[in-house]
């Protein structure tokens, strides 16, 4: 795993093959970043089931404004912890929850700050994609600009809608399918 661009470009993260973690591939996600384009800019970027930190880190290295990490993987949180002392910059702008995506974002429905980007990169075998997608639909946790980036396998179907939340595209890049919802 490495930081595609920005102020990181080329810095390596780790990662661990002792745990069954499946980190975004660099094509998928230069791919996401292409499409998130400029609006990544001072955007408020949630990384929901983040991992070792790879598609967070990405957003700081490309600007983002803040970023919360939110991962309920003890050791995955750890290590994320690592990549980010990477970094070597103040960690003011950056949250990092080792907790249930699911509770985090229900918790979030009676906080007034909004997030203007969410990636979600659940367990493929899971069905966390969609009742996140709820959630959030369902809850002001996104911003009225806001997009939503669902990851799933390729072959997954999903909804168009999810309460406010209406997809407007997805891609497909190896048995990787992304979703995104404005």
């Amino acid at each position: 795993m490495r930081v595609i661009s920005g102020s990181f470009k080329g810095l390596k993260l780790k990662g661990s093959t002792k745990l069954n973690i499946r980190p975004t591939k660099d094509k998928v996600k230069e791919a996401l970043f292409d499409i998130i384009g400029i609006s990544i800019e001072n955007s408020i970027f949630l990384d929901l089931f983040s991992g070792y930190g790879n598609v967070g880190i990405e957003a700081i290295s490309r600007k983002a404004n803040h970023v919360t990490f939110v991962d309920n993987n003890s050791v995955c949180v750890s290590i994320l912890k690592h990549n980010l002392s990477l970094l070597r910059q103040n960690i003011d702008n950056i949250d990092i929850f080792c907790e249930n995506a699911l509770a985090f974002l229900k918790e979030r429905k009676v906080k007034e700050d909004k997030f203007d980007i969410i990636v979600i990169d659940p367990p493929y075998s899971s069905n966390l994609a969609e009742k996140c997608l709820s959630v959030i639909g369902r809850y002001d946790i996104l911003n009225n600009a806001g997009l939503v980036i669902a990851e799933i396998p390729s072959k997954k179907d999903i909804s168009s809608s999810f309460y406010r939340l209406k997809k407007f595209r997805e891609q497909v890049y190896g048995s990787t399918k992304v979703v995104f919802y404005k």
